[in-house]
């Protein structure tokens, strides 16, 4: 196997030695601590429910050349292509005998060490999968399969080269391993596959209690980061990452039942109105310096900006208003205020902007792109 320099926290993958068989599909995305990002966008989140959000192979790895990716990874649509992934099973390079055995009952032909350096992805064809997806201790090992609405960090750090073979084991081992639990609580259901997947979560220090008597006020401040990072998600999605900050928070919560945790948090989620800076300074990170648009076409490299960002923000709500106030506004663009709330009005009168509400002091107003204008005047 070749060596590999580590890319932060992660190995850097090795594009050559991905099988061919997933590079010829077009379902990649790049990924960023694990979360999946669409390669041709600007930090927009990928969906595995979105295909307007993967792309090709190639654009993936030019996505990741130009910086600022942690890696590549593939999304499962259920069209018979399946995962195998081993967690805590590979020490110093070198995976354990049990691991090796695990993924030859399953006869996975293509293996490889996954990101971290420390687990085991294997790859193949099993068209009677089920399509609910399954993460379990078995033999000793932690095992998760899954073939459908899932995403997949793909590292081409060859264990096994044998390619893509159908596992003629999977659907035993899963039948197996399912009829082992207890309940259907360790089920990866369509649910929480993009959230489950993201591995250790970077919870910001504001949302850490210090104190038994701060846990509704850090719910509320986590309930803030996420509504910016995971604008579209539910409640129920974002549940693993609430289990995570109980559990790492657990010494300095007062009431130590997760389900009190739970239903705090999704009344939490509920009551957000303005969801952390997130979103903005990821975009103010990556502002390009001109975008084609009809607003740039009339009003210049600012105008063109300035619908880049509510397009932006626009997507990242989906169907949803966004929220964006004219001081937000004039920061990223490095103009006053009043230029700022000036440029907006006039989208709004040119029925590019649909004012949803009005902000005050305290609050942002709301808009909505005008559908027409999302995909017929944006050329970049």
């Amino acid at each position: 196997m070749k060596p590999h320099k580590l890319n932060h926290t992660y190995i850097s993958p090795n594009f050559d030695d991905i099988p061919i068989a997933l590079k010829q599909i077009k379902r990649w995305v790049v990924w960023k601590d694990k979360i999946p990002y669409d390669a041709q966008a600007v930090n927009s989140f990928a969906s595995v429910k979105d295909p307007f959000s993967w792309t090709s192979f190639d654009k993936a790895v030019t996505a990741f050349e130009e910086g600022g990716w942690d890696g590549v990874g593939f999304i499962f649509n259920g069209d018979g292509i399946v995962a195998v992934d081993l967690d805590n099973c590979v020490i110093n390079g070198k995976p354990s005998p049990e691991s090796l055995a695990i993924m030859e009952e399953i006869g996975c032909e293509y293996i490889e060490i996954s990101p971290s350096g420390t687990g085991l992805h294997g790859f193949g064809y099993a068209e009677d999968a089920p399509a609910t997806g399954l993460k379990s201790n078995y033999k000793g090992t932690s095992v998760e399969l899954y073939s459908t609405k899932r995403h997949m960090t793909v590292t081409g750090l060859i264990i096994k080269d044998g390619g893509l073979v159908n596992l003629h084991g999977y659907t035993k081992v899963y039948r197996y391993i399912r009829a082992a639990l207890p309940t259907e609580e360790t089920d990866v259901t369509e649910e929480t596959e993009s959230v489950s997947s993201v591995g250790k979560y970077q919870f910001p220090q504001s949302t850490i209690p210090t104190a038994t008597s701060q846990r509704n006020k850090k719910l509320f401040a986590l309930a803030r980061d996420l509504k910016g990072k995971h604008p579209n998600k539910t409640a129920k999605e974002l549940m693993p990452i609430v289990k995570e900050w109980h559990q790492q928070n657990i010494a300095n919560i007062g009431t130590k039942d997760f389900a009190i945790t739970r239903v705090d948090f999704e009344n939490c989620w509920a009551n957000v109105k303005h969801p952390s800076t997130f979103i903005l300074e990821e975009i103010k990170k990556n502002l390009p310096k001109k975008f084609n648009s009809i607003a740039q076409e009339e009003y210049g490299d600012i105008g063109g900006l300035l619908f880049y960002i509510c397009l932006t923000l626009q997507k990242l709500a989906g169907n949803e208003p966004f929220f964006i106030s004219c001081r937000t506004a004039g920061e990223l663009l490095g103009i006053h205020y009043t230029d700022a709330a000036n440029l907006l009005n006039v989208f709004v009168r040119n029925g590019w902007l649909l004012l949803i509400s009005k902000g005050s002091t305290r609050r942002a107003s709301r808009y909505r792109i005008a559908n027409s204008l999302c995909n017929k005047h944006v050329q970049s």
